[in-house]
């Protein structure tokens, strides 16, 4: 079923560890399998949210690759692969990362992104402290892009098969800045490519 994902990640640890999540969220969240990049609902997410195309990222499958590039450790990477997620830049420097796997659950099937007071400040608490910096312009490689211009640049990372958790995501981080009333750059990232479900 994820033949295409385990294929391309050489790393066993790596590889169990996306599998588990991929299960996990088959029984949590109910898993709905895409046989391809869903573009259509690329579109909608877009349109929804007023993101042209330039800030719409859709990555590709040579994005595992060029992590394992990279002098990280297994934790870093993992989180680097994590279905849903925030990154927040601040002077090319990665300031909060707003991951899945941290925040903690709030009832049956929603995520609680915003437990202890995270989005009391800006940027939020970061759930995560990477062991290697991981600045601006090596996360801007990883996606295949230009180095962002702004001064405060955030990526938000989702995908089709949790669509309504992207946009609960998506919704707070944008509230949130709303609140601080600051000049910013947002990408909004799709790695439906990392789940494609091949026979």
């Amino acid at each position: 079923m994820f033949t295409k994902l385990i294929l391309i990640i050489s790393d066993l640890k790596f590889s169990l560890y996306l599998l588990f999540l991929l299960l996990t969220g088959w029984f949590i969240t109910g898993y709905n399998s895409i046989k391809s990049v869903q573009y259509e609902s690329i579109k909608e997410i877009s349109i929804k949210y007023n993101i042209d195309e330039a800030h719409m990222i859709i990555l590709d499958t040579g994005y595992i690759r060029r992590i394992k590039k990279l002098v990280l450790d297994s934790t870093d990477r993992n989180n680097l692969v994590q279905p849903l997620r925030a990154h927040y830049y601040i002077d090319n420097e990665l300031k909060s990362s707003l991951i899945n796997c941290y925040a903690p659950g709030k009832g049956i099937s929603k995520l609680d992104w915003a437990s202890d007071n995270r989005f009391s400040v800006f940027p939020p608490k970061s759930h995560y402290s990477y062991k290697y910096n991981l600045d601006l312009i090596q996360f801007s490689d990883l996606l295949h892009l230009q180095k962002p211009k702004q001064s405060i640049v955030i990526f938000i990372c989702w995908y089709n098969i949790l669509k309504n958790k992207s946009i609960e995501l998506i919704d707070l981080v944008l509230l949130n800045l709303k609140k601080e009333n600051i000049n910013y750059e947002l990408y909004l990232v799709n790695q439906d490519i990392l789940y494609v479900d091949v026979d």
